[in-house]
């Protein structure tokens, strides 16, 4: 999976990606995540 946002981003597809590697190591898969800086700063 590669993207800009992460699950800490309030906007944008961030959150889905998240839930997405959340889900896929509580079965058992190993996932490396590599994010950016936050592209939608507070």
């Amino acid at each position: 999976m590669h993207g800009l946002n992460y699950a800490s981003e309030k906007i944008g597809v961030g959150q889905r990606y998240g839930g997405m590697v959340d889900t896929l190591v509580e079965a058992g898969d190993h996932c490396i995540v590599v994010i950016t800086r936050l592209f939608y700063p507070q």
